[in-house]
Order: C-alpha cells, then structure tokens, then sequence
C-alpha cells in the first residue's frame, strides 16, 4: 500500500499550530482595532495635546502586539528543534526586511515630506507578512 507524501504530524505540533492560530487571531483583530482608533482624522490634537483617544489607542496597540509577541514565543517554546531553526531564519530576515525598511523611511523623510507615522505602521504590518511568509517559505522548502 503506497504512503502518503505528506507525513502526519503529532499530536503536539497539532497542539501548538492551534495555540499560536488562537493568538494570532486575537491579535490581528486588536491590532486592527487599534489600527481603526489610530487612524481617524480626530485621532490626534494638532496642537500635540495627548488626548484619551491617544492613550486608549496606545493601550490597544501596545495590548496587540504584545498578544502577537505571545503567539510567537508560545510557538517558539513549544516547537521541536528543526521548527524552531526555520522559525529564527524567518525572524531573522523579517527583522532586516524591517530595519531597511526604516532605513528608506527615514531618507524619504529628510528629502521628501512623507507621513512617517503611516509609513511606519505599514513597516510593522509588513514585518509580520514578511515573517508569516518567510516561515512558510522555510517549511515547504525544507519538506522538500
């Protein structure tokens, strides 16, 4: 009887997929909340005031992302040794993908007037596309 390419995963990695699945979902629906308090035209006073607005945005963000850092570490931690190397490749290059992008952030910034708080949270959301798909990228290539 022929096997199946795919080899069946154990109870534990099925375990861990679905705790980081449980966080990751949390956090991208704060992370878009606090994305929806930031990005009003009110949002902010113009004169440089801190509003409640403000700081209930800054909570939520701060609250998403340390949700997301969570969700990273649980994955981490729980990982066999092979999952965990892919996982810091993965980390690893969405940290430089982010760094350059802040290095051409702030050129743009000195030569061009950019909004530099919108190009940022474009950054932060690109570094988690870009570490998502960085570690399917190292798990379909090292399967092969």
């Amino acid at each position: 009887m022929k096997q199946s390419a795919k080899p069946t995963e154990s109870i534990n990695e099925l375990k861990r997929r679905n705790a980081v699945g449980r966080y990751t979902v949390v956090a991208v629906i704060i992370l878009a909340a606090a994305l929806f308090l930031g990005s009003s035209p009110t949002a902010g006073s113009d004169d440089g005031e801190l509003t409640t607005r403000g700081i209930v945005w800054g909570i939520v963000s701060l609250v998403g992302v340390l949700v997301l850092f969570w969700a990273m570490y649980i994955g981490y931690r729980r990982a066999d040794e092979r999952q965990q190397i892919i996982q810091l490749k993965a980390a690893s290059l969405s940290f430089v993908t982010v760094l350059l992008g802040l290095f051409v952030t702030e050129m743009l910034q000195a030569t061009i007037t950019i909004n530099v708080t919108a190009a940022v949270q474009i950054l932060f959301m690109g570094g988690i596309i870009a570490w998502v798909g960085f570690t399917k990228l190292f798990e379909n290539r090292d399967r092969q």
